[in-house]
């Protein structure tokens, strides 16, 4: 304990980063910044203590940061750890990177070694169901023999974990009933399966799910995600909503739990988000995954269109109209590409009318200098002649529509307007802030963008969002983009009305208003600035 006199304060530090979406304080604090967590345990004489090593796995894990979660599981253990726990996180982090075999022999361990507790020998048999559960839904061929043997092997490793301890091990419960579900859906017929069968398990299930309840005037995050699962197997709607309604609203569970109850409501039940009561379930679902910082959700015309008719977040400050109001914004947001197809960044449509002084009636595209510039100008951009705007939300497989030519820009600003042959009426604009948001610093206001994250499909950028300052030119930020997010929209965080243009960023970026030093930021420009250059004709 003398070596780690200060392993709560690096638990605190790790929380407190985590909670503010500060990734790269995460990373510093776990590996690259001076005394960092890894080299300290690779050069560690005494194990890091239990407690503290275990806590800091499962904060990791709960904002999905499974990557780095496994490696310092990996020196943890490497370190002396001696936990079962720690060894079932290092497991949890593989599967959930797709590293299947591996988490398989580090399961089997656990159960092969006789000083595992019970509760983490309950834990892994879970977990060895979920990677043969993984197996099958991945492989979508249920006639597979093969594939037969591996949703087979799932429901005993469930069933197994299940039957161990009837009243304690319900999610591995649900989890039988809903691979017997989808077996009998997918024309299985199983004839060996262990247990009494789905509707016996799923009563037990239900019944200790009441018990709970009248014991304590409550349930935890994941016994609502269970009576959600539940519920979708009994086909209640009404009660489904319900639980999803408590769900979401726990300040307790946090992205990996969302997540979790997401994949599995889409992959082994396949719920569709196309008709009630999935539309509010998946959307709903998808919204919390975003909101408490979990990996980013791609977005489909499907979710456009079918927007939850209810608020389930909870959440004050963001309620539903701001999420369908976000929703909205990605019908106007194209991803640019070459002639060749090659991704080269991002693109909005804007009104003519607010930034022209003799607009024509069709929308323009706004983007980068440096992504699209007159006669490919600019050595990193490319001409608009055969290059192509792609808006991935719009109809069921997207719209492409053929850039035509640069009709203004302001090279200062890094800004082109671009015109594009018709578009469809549907995909809408980004409209402008009017008056123009003004940065205030005893706020903590935030800025999102959304965007094509290296060159991928349109994701949000919602989390580690703290607008940092404003010169009136410049807007600087800690929205966390990639390549690809260059000349994407950035969004007020009121009612997502267009403030800026995303151009870059970095690590040492120069403070603003000739203040001395550097800071970690984004960089876009104040959409009021190019507005009024265009105007002027500013083309310098």
């Amino acid at each position: 304990m003398a070596e780690w006199p200060d392993s709560g304060r690096i638990l605190d530090r790790l929380i407190e980063a985590l909670n503010a979406f500060d990734w790269a304080e995460v990373d510093r604090i776990c590996r690259t910044g001076d005394n960092n967590l890894l080299s300290r345990l690779e050069n560690a004489i005494a194990p890091f203590p239990s407690r503290e090593g275990v806590e800091l796995l499962k904060q990791l894990r709960r904002k999905c940061l499974f990557e780095l979660m496994a490696v310092l599981a990996d020196a943890l253990i490497r370190a002396g750890a001696l936990d079962a726990e720690v060894r079932r996180q290092y497991g949890q982090a593989l599967i959930d990177q797709g590293n299947l075999v591996a988490a398989e022999g580090v399961l089997r361990g656990m159960l092969a070694n006789k000083d595992t507790p019970p509760r983490e020998r309950d834990e892994a048999l879970g977990l060895l169901g979920r990677i043969y559960k993984q197996l099958y839904v991945n492989a979508a061929q249920p006639s597979n023999p093969r594939q037969q043997q591996n949703i087979s092997q799932a429901i005993q490793h469930y069933f197994e974990a299940f039957d161990r301890d009837r009243k304690k091990n319900i999610w591995q419960g649900i989890n039988y009933v809903a691979l017997l579900a989808r077996a009998r859906v997918d024309g299985l017929h199983l004839s060996q399966a262990p247990g009494e069968g789905e509707e016996t398990v799923l009563l037990q299930v239900e019944t200790e799910l009441k018990r709970r309840l009248d014991e304590t005037g409550e349930l935890w995050y994941w016994d609502r995600a269970i009576e959600l699962e539940a519920a979708i197997a009994r086909n209640q709607p009404e009660k489904a909503l319900e639980a999803l309604h408590w769900y979401l609203r726990d300040q307790r569970a946090d992205a990996f739990e969302f997540a979790s109850t997401l994949r599995q409501l889409r992959e082994v039940w396949r719920v569709s988000g196309d008709m009630p009561p999935g539309d509010a379930v998946i959307n709903g679902l998808k919204g919390a995954v975003l909101k408490r910082g979990g990996e980013a959700v791609n977005v489909k015309s499907t979710d456009i269109r079918n927007i939850l008719q209810k608020n389930f977040s909870g959440e004050k400050d963001l309620p539903l109209k701001w999420w369908q109001t976000g929703l909205r914004r990605c019908l106007a947001i194209a991803q640019i590409e070459s002639a060749s197809g090659r991704h080269t960044g991002t693109g909005f449509l804007v009104s003519a009318r607010e930034f022209f002084e003799n607009p024509g009636g069709a929308p323009v595209l706004l983007t980068n200098w440096h992504i699209v510039s007159k006669d490919g100008e600019d050595p990193l951009s490319i001409p608009p002649e055969g290059a192509v705007a792609y808006f991935e939300a719009c109809g069921e497989t997207g719209k492409q529509y053929r850039l035509k030519e640069v009709v203004a820009f302001s090279r200062r600003l890094d800004a082109s307007f671009v015109s594009l042959e018709p578009v469809d009426p549907e995909t809408g604009n980004c409209p402008l802030r009017v008056p123009p948001a003004e940065f205030d610093p005893q706020k903590k206001q935030r800025l999102y963008l959304i965007g094509y994250p290296g060159g991928r499909g349109l994701s949000f950028s919602l989390h580690d969002s703290l607008w940092l300052d404003s010169d009136g030119t410049k807007l600087h930020y800690r929205t966390p983009t990639e390549g690809g997010n260059s000349g994407c929209p950035v969004f007020d965080d009121t009612d997502w009305m267009l403030v800026g243009l995303h151009h870059g960023g970095s690590k040492e970026m120069p403070r603003l208003k000739g203040q001395p030093g550097t800071y970690e930021a984004n960089e876009g420009l104040s959409i009021t600035a190019i507005r009024d250059a265009i105007r002027v004709n500013l083309k310098a």
